[in-house]
C-alpha cells in the first residue's frame, strides 16, 4: 500500500532530528500515540525506502553546496594580489574589472576610490581566514572517509600555506618567465 501524505510527512519530519516521536507529532500523530505510531512507522517498508530517498536528495544538495563552499575558499585563500594591479614607475594601478578571471573576481571584498581621485583601495577577502576554514575541512573530510587517522587542524593549515607557497612560487617563475 502507497504512503499517505500523513506518513510521507512524518518521513521529513524524522530527517529533520531523527527524533521519531517528535516527527510523529509535527506531522500530525497524536502526542499520546507518537512514540508507538514512529515505531511502527519506521519499520514499514515505504517508510523506509521514502527516508533512503531524502537522504539521496541531502546528500546531492550536500555535494553542491559542500563543492560550491570549497570553491569560495579556495578562490579566497589562494588569491593573489598580483593578479589585481600592475606596479610601475608611476605607482600601483589596478587592472580593469573586465581582466579578472571569475577567481580573482570573487575574492575582491571591497574597492573604494577615494573622494580626492588619487587612487582606489582595494581590499580582499580574509585569506588566513579562507586557509583556517579550509583545513577544518580537509581535517573533517580526512576523518570522514575512512582514509587514516585524521590529520591535525596544524597540519593542516601547514598543508594550506605550503599549496600557496608553491602556487606563488609558480606564479613568480611565470611571470620572470622561467
Amino acid at each position: 500500500m502507497p504512503m499517505n501524505p500523513k506518513q510521507r510527512s512524518f518521513a521529513r519530519e524524522y530527517r529533520i532530528d531523527g527524533n521519531g516521536r517528535q516527527a510523529a507529532i509535527r506531522a500530525g500523530y497524536s502526542a499520546n500515540t507518537a512514540a508507538l505510531a514512529a515505531q511502527r512507522l519506521l519499520k514499514r517498508a515505504d517508510v523506509q525506502a521514502e527516508l533512503k530517498r531524502l537522504d539521496r536528495l541531502r546528500a546531492g544538495r550536500m555535494r553542491l553546496s559542500n563543492q560550491r563552499l570549497v570553491k569560495e575558499l579556495v578562490r579566497i585563500a589562494f588569491s593573489d594580489i598580483r593578479n589585481y594591479s600592475e606596479w610601475g614607475p608611476d605607482g600601483v594601478k589596478l587592472r580593469p574589472y573586465a581582466q579578472l578571471s571569475d577567481d580573482d573576481a570573487a575574492a575582491i571584498a571591497e574597492v573604494t576610490q577615494y573622494a580626492s581621485g588619487k587612487g582606489t583601495k582595494l581590499r580582499l577577502h580574509d585569506k588566513r581566514g579562507a586557509l583556517e576554514v579550509l583545513a577544518r575541512h580537509l581535517v573533517r573530510a580526512s576523518a570522514g572517509r575512512g582514509a587514516g587517522p585524521p590529520i591535525s587542524r596544524a597540519k593542516a593549515i601547514a598543508d594550506a600555506r605550503a599549496a600557496l607557497s608553491a602556487r606563488i612560487e609558480r606564479a613568480i617563475k611565470a611571470r620572470n618567465g622561467e
